[in-house]
């Protein structure tokens, strides 16, 4: 592991080459002069090329010392972000969400206002975020994050805010003009639905002091609807997938006849409740 730190004009050049927990951790490019961390008072710009774990970035960052809070602006680029390649974890555990409580402290010191923008972002398979651009804010405890991308032939969005320190939360989200067919080809189900456009929209609050008891807490509505779609009975039937089976040959009784059943919509309207 190696960290070479040389005072340079206007900052200092950084270069960084180093192994946290099996994985590799780089940095090249320059941050403000050191000297300023110690007096907290102008800015402090961080401008590095960073490689963490082999995901690569670039930020372009700009750090305000000399207010009573200081605040970090600026933006974080990356080409792709591939998911699937992340380690898995060390440890399972039976708890879905964390116990531990929000350090609501953190959240009070500093603010914030960077934006991320990543071409690609493969979630699983070949299901992949495209021309993801997500904001962060953070100003005097009240986290923002607004968020927009392109997903299975549609588009997605959302919206999160969090209020520190009494861990009030809304989460809304909304997705249209996705394509059932996209989704599935995706997912590597060639052949399997046709067409089915799909849309949904979230809506959910909440509160707690952790991330566990924030999800217990959720109240709201999730609905998603899906428009005609052209499903293959023989892959259902391939699939030993019993119910679905059931289910298409009350849609069509001659399912087992026919190649396709056509599924003239669907609406799904789910109520959450803490």
């Amino acid at each position: 592991s190696s960290l070479e730190l040389e005072a340079a004009s206007g900052g200092t050049d950084v270069s960084l080459d180093s192994v946290v927990a099996g994985q590799a951790i780089g940095a090249e490019g320059q941050v403000g002069p050191l000297g300023r961390l110690v007096t907290m008072d102008g800015d402090f710009p961080v401008k590095l090329s960073l490689n963490l774990a082999g995901f690569e970035f670039d930020a372009d960052l700009i750090a305000d010392l000399a207010v009573t809070r200081p605040k970090i602006s600026g933006s974080v680029t990356s080409d792709t972000i591939d998911l699937t390649k992340l380690p898995p974890a060390e440890e399972a555990t039976d708890k879905l969400f964390p116990a531990d409580p929000i350090p609501m402290d953190a959240l009070t010191a500093v603010d914030a206002d960077i934006d991320i923008e990543i071409g690609r972002v493969v979630l699983v398979k070949a299901l992949a975020l495209t021309d993801a651009k997500l904001n962060l804010s953070l100003d005097n405890g009240k986290f923002s994050q607004t968020q927009t991308a392109n997903l299975a032939g549609g588009s997605i969005s959302s919206d999160v805010v969090f209020s520190a320190p009494a861990g009030n939360i809304t989460i809304k989200a909304t997705g249209s003009g996705m394509s059932s067919e996209v989704l599935a080809k995706d997912l590597d189900a060639t052949d399997v639905i046709t067409d089915g456009a799909l849309d949904f929209d979230l809506n959910l609050k909440g509160g707690g002091k952790s991330v566990a008891a924030l999800m217990a807490s959720l109240d709201g509505a999730v609905v998603g609807g899906m428009g005609e779609a052209r499903i293959r009975n023989d892959a259902i039937n391939l699939a030993g997938a019993d119910f679905l089976a059931q289910l298409m040959s009350k849609i069509n009784p001659f399912s087992d006849q026919e190649e396709f059943t056509v599924a003239q919509c669907a609406v799904v309207n789910l109520q959450v409740q803490d």
